[in-house]
């Protein structure tokens, strides 16, 4: 009768010192043996969160020091007197300034969002009129890069906190921007749909693959890398919309064809009529 407790207790205190990839031997009677694979899958579970943990922080510190390794550059190179033009020398150290900025305030917007109990300042919002002010704030950036922008928004009424919502509605734009080309078109929905009210962004961008529908949500994980890289993306804006939907007790979708563009959905629950 004790030998298999004393199996699963040597099983567990291993886990315990941080070797994950213990497994317990899942013999004898029915309740030992649930024990023990309830014990199996929770170190499975753990294995996997260490994985994305040292994959994360491996991602953070490279996104880190690319700004870092910018900004040392250009100092040393001033300081060795080799920039002839300082004034676009000091331009070009603020934007890498910006961007560390931009990725420390991301990361610390995932992690607010991440908190299991965001407190959020609830108030009746209408979506569309929230999403409508967003969309024109996007209008220049949407010019720059002649990408045209379509509507199709109605009154649509949430309990919700206005200032998560935009940011939902913002990295979803933003998104939407850094991955559609030149000529390409950016259309946001917002919408009555049963119970719910829909917020929808679409383009006509890159696309995403079908195997990677999935990642879109997890922290730092990133298509065309090369091309984030290159237009400032760290990966950490879907995953903010995925979080604060989650607050919002709502949902988010993605559909997607490579070449053909990426339709998000939101689905928050309606303000009752």
């Amino acid at each position: 009768l004790s030998r298999p407790l004393r199996r699963i207790r040597a099983g567990a205190e291993a886990m315990g010192a941080g070797r994950l990839d213990t497994r317990v031997a899942e013999g004898g009677d029915e309740e030992i043996r649930a024990i023990a694979q309830a014990l199996n899958r929770l170190a499975g579970t753990l294995q996997r969160e260490e994985q994305l943990r040292k994959a994360s922080l491996a991602d953070l510190a490279h996104e880190l020091r690319t700004p870092v390794n910018g900004l040392l550059g250009r100092i040393e190179a001033a300081q060795d007197g080799v920039l002839a033009d300082q004034a676009a020398n000091l331009g070009a150290m603020h934007e890498e300034a910006i961007r560390l900025t931009q990725l420390l305030d991301d990361l610390s917007s995932l992690a607010e969002a991440e908190q299991p109990g965001l407190l959020l300042t609830i108030e009746s919002v209408d979506l569309a009129a929230l999403a409508a002010a967003e969309l024109a704030a996007f209008d220049d950036a949407l010019r720059e890069k002649g990408i045209s922008a379509s509507r199709d928004l109605h009154e649509t009424v949430v309990d919700g906190d206005p200032k998560r919502l935009r940011q939902i509605v913002v990295n979803l734009l933003s998104n939407a921007l850094r991955y559609t080309d030149a000529g390409g078109r950016v259309t946001i929905t917002v919408r009555q749909q049963g119970d719910d009210a829909l917020l929808e962004v679409a383009d006509t961008g890159i696309g995403i693959p079908a195997a990677d529908l999935s990642k879109v949500f997890t922290r730092f994980w990133r298509g065309e890398k090369s091309r984030s890289r290159a237009t400032g993306g760290a990966g950490i804006g879907l995953a903010i919309a995925h979080e604060l939907v989650r607050a919002h007790r709502g949902r988010i979708t993605v559909e997607s064809e490579v070449g053909k563009g990426s339709t998000f959905r939101v689905l928050i629950p309606a303000r009752p009529s």
